[in-house]
């Protein structure tokens, strides 16, 4: 997290980054319950649906479905939303159940953390555009740091 190269975090991954989010800034000194179980259940894929929230993401899915599959889906509690929105993440999407489905971090040029599975919809002539645009960000990066050695 400390360092400025692209990072897309995905599925359950999205789960641990909150909690290593909720740990990094002390957002949780009463020790309540901030995340959900999984609320998808068994060894499947379920259907959600984005409501992308930054004009990022608006401009990102305009040609693009609003259904992705997941097969972790996190309820975050309303303290921790109001906690990460504040200073530390924006909320990018939210799915129909209004749960924040893709967050990135406020100080981080491409730093985004999603539930879905954005790589199983994802395939080389049809990138998914969250796969596009991180691979991208790596790109650009690695061409900057060739042109500065």
């Amino acid at each position: 997290m400390s360092k400025e190269i692209p990072v897309l975090i995905t599925g359950e991954g999205y789960r641990t980054l909150v909690e290593v989010l909720i740990q990094m800034y002390q957002l949780n000194s009463k020790g309540e319950k901030l995340i959900s179980e999984n609320l998808v259940e068994g060894e499947q894929f379920e259907k959600i649906h984005i409501a992308p929230h930054s004009d990022a993401f608006i401009k990102l899915y305009e040609n693009y479905s609003k259904v992705e599959l997941t097969s972790s889906r996190y309820s975050l509690y309303p303290q921790l939303i109001n906690s990460l929105a504040d200073d530390i993440a924006d909320i990018e999407a939210y799915n129909q159940f209004e749960d924040p489905e893709i967050i990135s971090l406020k100080n981080h040029s491409f730093f985004v953390g999603c539930g879905f599975c954005p790589q199983i919809s994802s395939t080389r002539e049809i990138p998914h555009p969250l796969i596009y645009t991180f691979m991208k960000m790596a790109m650009a990066r690695t061409n900057d740091s060739k042109k500065g050695a």
